[in-house]
């Protein structure tokens, strides 16, 4: 499996692809991906997944080519004003970041962030190569919704395998932040999320039977 970050020369490069690669080994996908790369060129800070995966080719039909996309606050000490408890803007929303702040280096390099954002995103991964998910079945109006809830399950997931992924506080602190937008929490709300989240329900039909349930956020695409 080789393992590269983009752009090379970023300074933090080197760091994230001894994470990637051991996150990679530590979940067993390295006898599936012929290649992993981990690009740090994000146009905005997004907590969601972002990633390509396609075949390596007829010659090797059961190896991966996989692309993470991360942006540098996913993998870096917190700026000022980085966290808040008001649930977030959308990106069209988010000023543009000042053209004289300086780009991160590696004293600003948090390995505990990067496994976190890595070993989430690789399970992801891993789910897709496995067809424990198949999204060109998911409903559109669903989409959004799914992906919620299908992240509860990936950290619920790397928990109870005492891997490194974001905390039951992270991910209810996200799903609040969606799903409130379109309608009142209520306890039955809570209730599917720590299903979800403690592996009540495990395969793609039953997940979205879930997030069926919850708020729905149809409203956010007309």
């Amino acid at each position: 499996m080789r393992v590269v970050c983009v752009p090379t020369e970023d300074p933090l490069a080197e760091m994230v692809t001894a994470v990637a690669a051991s996150a990679a080994r530590r979940l067993g996908l390295d006898p599936r991906l012929a290649s992993l790369t981990v690009c740090l060129d994000d146009i905005a800070d997004d907590p969601r997944v972002w990633f390509a995966l396609r075949s390596a080719g007829p010659a090797t039909p059961q190896r991966w080519l996989a692309t993470i996309y991360l942006h540098p606050d996913r993998i870096t000490r917190d700026r000022p004003g980085r966290l808040s408890l008001v649930p977030d803007r959308q990106i069209w929303e988010r000023a543009d970041v000042p053209s004289e702040a300086a780009s991160p280096g590696p004293d600003d390099f948090r390995r505990t962030k990067a496994e976190r954002s890595l070993f989430h995103q690789l399970l992801w991964v891993e789910d897709l190569i496995t067809e424990l998910i198949t999204p060109d079945e998911l409903p559109r109006a669903l989409v959004e919704a799914f992906q919620e809830g299908w992240a509860a399950t990936v950290d619920g997931r790397l928990r109870r395998r005492h891997l490194p992924g974001h905390s039951v506080a992270d991910r209810r602190a996200s799903f609040s932040r969606l799903f409130s937008r379109a309608g009142v929490l209520l306890p039955e709300h809570w209730r599917i999320f720590h299903r979800l989240w403690e592996g009540a329900v495990t395969d793609q039909e039953a997940v979205l039977a879930q997030v069926r349930r919850l708020p729905r956020l149809t409203w956010r695409h007309q």
